[in-house]
């Protein structure tokens, strides 16, 4: 929780900064910046500390890691307009570390991760089918469109951008409609054929990819909550049989010495009284 508040107070420290402030202000963020850098480095020292090489073999250990080690230069080097102040940026991505202590964010987190390692053959895919689709566009559309109108097909860069547009289905009828005009019916099928095949096809597979991702890593989860369940039931009862055993040891010792103490009795009983 104290680390949690402190990546909140960091981030809004680093979001209130902005062009031509108050050098008050700003001598008052930079100490609430160097602070909490201070905070997350001896946070980081105490669990590798306390961990040691185990402390590595978590992937939200490293990435604050990493960060701390962003940080120490910063916090030496810069000084007011030196762009070495410009790494406390890369200090935003330690909101990242909240998604771990909520678990939908963290079944959100993990289902955008397995859906890019599923979506990246689709994505090399899809970046060969606009690649060639642009430099089509760049032998038979480049005059179709002015150079000084955007987007346009001259270069590959620029057909690249306008059939990223075209897509991702923003106003692509507009782009497709100036260039019908500048050149022939045929850019007409041109279009329709890409539009469909990218956004009808590629672009759902990607959202097919994501759904089924997120249902794995909901059922990873519920597998693991399971898991973690079981364990602890039998954790419970490995310690209820040791309590059993440790009382029917203290009953069994009690009634020992008791039946030492009757044995006891009945011998000084016995015993002969001297005269």
């Amino acid at each position: 929780r104290v680390i949690l508040t402190v990546t909140t107070i960091n981030v809004l420290a680093l979001a209130c900064d902005h062009h031509n402030i108050d050098p008050t202000f700003d001598r008052v963020l930079d100490n609430i910046n160097f602070t909490c850098s201070i905070i997350f480095i001896v946070e980081a020292a105490i669990k590798i500390f306390a961990l040691l090489a185990k402390y590595f073999y978590d992937g939200f250990n490293v990435f604050d890691f990493l960060l701390c080690l962003v940080s120490i230069p910063e916090m030496i080097l810069s000084s007011g307009g030196s762009t070495f102040s410009a790494l406390r940026a890369f200090r935003l991505a330690r909101v990242v570390r909240v998604l771990n202590n909520s678990k939908t964010m963290r079944q959100l987190l993990i289902t955008v991760v397995d859906a890019a390692r599923g979506s990246s053959f689709l994505f090399l895919f899809l970046g060969l089918f606009l690649l060639t689709a642009s430099i089509f566009a760049v032998n038979f559309l480049t005059t179709s469109v002015p150079a000084d109108v955007r987007p346009n097909f001259t270069t590959l860069g620029d057909s690249v951008l306008a059939l990223f547009i075209v897509v991702t289905g923003e106003n692509w009828v507009s782009i497709a409609v100036s260039s019908i005009a500048g050149s022939s019916w045929g850019a007409a099928v041109f279009f329709y054929a890409y539009y469909c095949v990218g956004n009808f096809v590629l672009l759902n597979f990607v959202v097919v990819i994501l759904i089924t991702s997120f249902n794995q890593a909901a059922e990873r989860l519920r597998t693991e909550e399971a898991q973690e369940y079981e364990r602890l039931r039998q954790q419970e009862a490995r310690e209820a049989r040791l309590l059993a055993a440790q009382e029917e040891f203290v009953d069994e010792s009690a009634r020992a010495k008791e039946g030492e103490e009757l044995r006891f009795v009945d011998l000084s009983s016995d015993a002969p009284t001297a005269h």
